[in-house]
């Protein structure tokens, strides 16, 4: 026997559509997905990364640590100037502070020089005017 109905229609019109809705704020519930399997496991994976962090800090320590110091200096960070450029940086500054004062020095005497010597040459043209002025008369 074949249905001879339709299926029930889901879309209705009820009544106008309002075009503009007021806008609500939702807000939802934090979600936190844990199991009771789960109990302890988060902080023991902290702890793990912790020590695989502890582990990696100590690499990198006996990595950088100096070989020329003597027993008693290698505890901690301490790095003597001329390694992995940590003095190079103030090295660095205290250069280049040196040559711009040297720069400076530089511009000064040659705007100075400049200046002197037209006064020098304006000086000696107008000697020169004068001298052949009263060599006429």
């Amino acid at each position: 026997m074949a249905c001879s109905s339709s299926p029930p229609c889901f879309c209705r019109v009820k009544g106008p559509v309002r075009t503009c809705r007021r806008k609500t704020s939702i807000t939802y519930p934090r979600v936190i997905s844990r199991s009771f399997k789960d109990e302890g496991k988060a902080a023991n994976m902290v702890d793990a990364n912790l020590d695989v962090l502890r582990r990696r800090i100590d690499e990198v320590r006996q990595r950088e640590r100096p070989k020329d110091c003597p027993r008693g200096h290698q505890s901690g960070w301490n790095y003597p100037p001329h390694v992995h450029g940590y003095d190079n940086r103030i090295v660095n500054k205290k250069r280049k502070k040196k040559v711009m004062l040297a720069e400076a020095m530089e511009l000064m005497i040659l705007a100075s020089s400049s200046l002197g010597l037209v006064l020098l040459s304006g000086s000696l043209c107008i000697c020169l005017v004068w001298f052949l002025l009263h060599l006429n008369y």
